[in-house]
């Protein structure tokens, strides 16, 4: 039995390499006349499967097109696909060298069609499309005009192909196909040069090209930007969130720390609700969280879910701009919406005597409509407000110095006037 079993295993090694090199064969010969068709698992690998119809694209003309199978348009469909690389040249001593390569992956079957494309030169202007040609809806690539290519030809699976380059007079209803497939990488992507999304020649690192966004947003906008930073979470956090961080290398690369980023987490606990809170800050040494010093980020300026501005503290209490700590600048103008209390000078305007502040500041030890030491304790000092609060008392002083001048140049008067009485009555006594 077992030597019986040990001859069909090598029976069945044989047979598969006589498969092998029987396939070998039949395509060391069908090479040598430039196209290979094998047909194994119900599909068809073509090697340099010439494209039909046009021999070269239009110089300048318009768009031409590679029709690559029927898509689907409302009636179930059977399995259409193409699945390989279609190249195109052109380069002689006498003409420009032009070379063009896309990676295809497209089915149609059923009632749906998907695919996506990946293309190694001129990137911006290929695109997949859908089109209808002779009566029937295609799945097809778009080549823009230029000058002329010609020698496309395919290497793949295929299966009710159509493979046939057409010009854009002999198309119509020409629509993006939208539906696209992401193209995905496991592992690390190494990228020498610079990335374009939207753009085939980037001027950064990394360029993306968009169209301009709303600064509204609104109901209808899950999100709205040109780039997306997500990180996921079960729950709404506060602490955790998702963010774009700027890392300086030391020692030329290999050992780099973020020093600075810009945070976003949720504003609030509530489900269902999209309020959120930004965060920037810079990296450096301290006891952020009272347990030593550690190499913090800085919640140094921060946006609450009210719009609302903190820096140095993440909870602004309500107010469009919280600082805590210490501010300098060349220039600050407070214009108060109430009314600037230039109406001390009415003349209905009558203040306090001075004997009523007096007792006020000796029964309440600050002055009237001054906060008192305890309330700015608690909450502070209205910059505007007290502003306000300390011009009208300088206008009251004024109306109080002006007031005693008043008396003092009456009282004046009255000494001088005494005076020439004193000198006259000390004239006459001094003759008797």
């Amino acid at each position: 039995m077992i030597k019986i079993i040990k001859m069909r295993v090598i029976n069945r090694s044989i047979q598969k390499a006589l498969v092998c090199l029987l396939v070998m064969v039949t395509g060391y010969r069908q090479v040598a006349a430039q196209t290979t068709t094998i047909s194994n698992n119900g599909r068809y690998y073509c090697v340099n499967r010439p494209i039909g119809g046009n021999s070269a694209t239009e110089d300048g003309a318009g768009p031409n097109y590679i029709l690559l199978h029927q898509a689907y348009n409302g009636t179930l469909l059977d399995d259409h696909l193409i699945m390989g690389k279609i190249t195109g040249i052109r380069g002689t001593t006498s003409s420009w060298n032009r070379k063009w390569t896309v990676e295809v992956n497209t089915a149609s079957a059923y009632d749906g069609d998907r695919g996506s494309i990946l293309t190694y030169n001129e990137s911006q202007d290929v695109a997949l499309v859908t089109l209808t040609y002779g009566g029937a809806k295609y799945l097809a690539i778009q080549i823009m005009n230029g000058s002329s290519m010609s020698g496309f030809s395919f290497t793949g699976y295929v299966y009710n192909e159509s493979l046939t380059l057409v010009t854009d007079d002999a198309v119509s209803n020409v629509q993006e196909f939208t539906a696209l497939d992401p193209l995905s990488i496991q592992g690390a992507l190494y990228v020498g040069d610079r990335i374009g999304v939207g753009t085939s020649s980037p001027a950064a690192n990394l360029h993306v090209v968009g169209n301009g966004v709303s600064t509204d947003g609104g109901n209808d906008f899950r999100y709205s930007g040109n780039a997306i930073i997500q990180a996921n979470s079960d729950v709404r956090s506060a602490t955790n969130g998702a963010s774009l961080e700027f890392a300086i290398p030391a020692g030329g690369g290999d050992n780099f720390w973020g020093q600075g980023r810009i945070i976003t987490v949720a504003g609030n606990q509530n489900n269902a609700d999209a309020t959120g809170k930004m965060i920037l800050g810079t990296r450096r040494s301290f006891d952020k969280l009272g347990t030593g010093a550690q190499w913090y980020y800085g919640d140094d300026i921060v946006i609450d879910g009210s719009g609302n501005v903190g820096i140095g503290t993440t909870d602004p209490k309500g107010y469009k701009l919280a600082v805590a700590g210490n501010m300098i600048a060349t220039e600050v103008t407070v214009k108060l919406q109430a009314q600037w209390p230039d109406y001390v000078f009415d003349s209905a305007y009558t203040p306090q005597s001075l004997a009523q502040v007096a007792q006020f500041i000796k029964d309440n030890k600050h002055l009237p409509n001054v906060p008192s030491a305890e309330e700015v304790k608690k909450a502070g000092v209205n910059l505007g407000d007290n502003q306000a609060v300390l011009l009208k008392k300088i206008e009251e002083l004024t109306l109080y110095a002006i007031k005693q001048d008043a008396t003092i140049q009456s009282l004046e008067e009255k000494m001088q006037h005494l005076e020439k009485l004193v000198k006259a009555a000390t004239t006459v006594t001094t003759k008797n």
